[in-house]
């Protein structure tokens, strides 16, 4: 619940009020068959919502379209703290049909809060 619960650096609660909590792979139809390739800029957000969690429990690889583009992401570790709002911007991702999102679990279950696609 978007009012119960405050984020720190948030532009607004609602988007990291809820999250998915293990999810390792996510593909976005953007393209239909017939489309040209294009770039996006993918902007991933991310909050640790207990409060509890330290540096170190959840820690996982960021891949788009099968390249690594963040190794080793510690949400709490980044943002400095657990309720705390943490965005990760990747420009000039190419995609043909699906963009492919894949969260590497090294520790813990990856999370992430929302995605933000806009072509380029």
């Amino acid at each position: 619940n978007d009012e119960s619960l405050t984020i720190e650096h948030a532009r607004t609660n609602s988007i990291y009020s809820s999250q998915a909590n293990g999810l390792t792979r996510c593909e976005l139809p953007l393209q239909g068959k017939d489309d040209s390739p294009a770039e996006y800029r993918v902007t991933l957000h991310f909050a640790e919502l207990q409060k509890e969690a330290k540096p170190g429990d959840r820690v996982f690889d960021v891949l788009l379209q099968g390249e690594k583009v963040a190794a080793g992401l510690d949400v709490v570790q980044a943002s400095g703290s657990t309720q705390r709002a943490l965005t990760r911007e990747f420009r000039r991702v190419k995609v043909a049909g699906n963009l492919v999102i894949d969260l590497s679990p090294i520790k813990g279950q990856p999370i992430l809060s929302a995605i933000e696609v806009e072509r380029e």
